[in-house]
């Protein structure tokens, strides 16, 4: 039985260890599939598919689209590990808990990470579909600081909701016809 209580590093451990255990695969790009991009799971030639429930102290999809394993495999010819469904904080769990499966990927060996979602923009020129790149984030949650600890976070800008909404008026103010557009 997986012991939530252990540290950080334990669990990830442990996880690594259940996981080696099925495939030593150590694929250099990690790929979270959401709703948006769900799909792209049949195109990975999968060598080693492991439910989450096979795996300690992973979270379980609750989102009825998320089928809920880990997938190891190529895409494009390209070695990759995909999660196929994902967490959420409506979903009940901690952000701890929902960004778990990345520090795992990274122990496996991960370097790049794609996250794919289905999500709303403001600029009217894209359509419905497009594919865009999201360079910045922002957090409203009150426990933002169990984020702050994945060490790629430190490296990307944050923004409090005042500094969000001074970059939105601002960029609103400013905008022009471009096709693209960063806040």
């Amino acid at each position: 039985m997986a012991d939530a209580t252990a540290p950080l590093s334990a669990r990830i451990a442990e996880s690594v260890a259940a996981i080696r255990g099925r495939t030593q695969a150590s694929p250099p790009v990690g790929i979270i599939l959401g709703t948006g991009l769900g799909g792209l799971a049949k195109r990975i030639q999968v060598d080693c598919a492991i439910e989450y429930a096979d795996i300690p102290h992973f979270p379980l999809s609750t989102v009825e689209s998320h089928t809920g394993r880990l997938l190891f495999g190529t895409l494009g010819g390209k070695p990759v590990v995909a999660m196929q469904g994902r967490f959420h904080r409506y979903e009940g769990y901690t952000l701890q808990q929902v960004t778990f499966p990345v520090r795992v990927m990274k122990a496996l060996g991960v370097g790049t990470l794609v996250v794919s979602n289905a999500c709303g923009g403001m600029n009217p020129l894209w359509a419905p579909g497009e594919l865009m790149l999201i360079r910045e984030m922002l957090s409203m949650s009150s426990d933002f600081s169990s984020v702050v600890t994945v060490p790629a976070m430190s490296m990307l800008p944050m923004f409090t909701p005042v500094e969000l909404r001074k970059r939105i008026r601002v960029a609103s103010l400013t905008r022009t016809n471009r096709s693209t557009s960063t806040l």
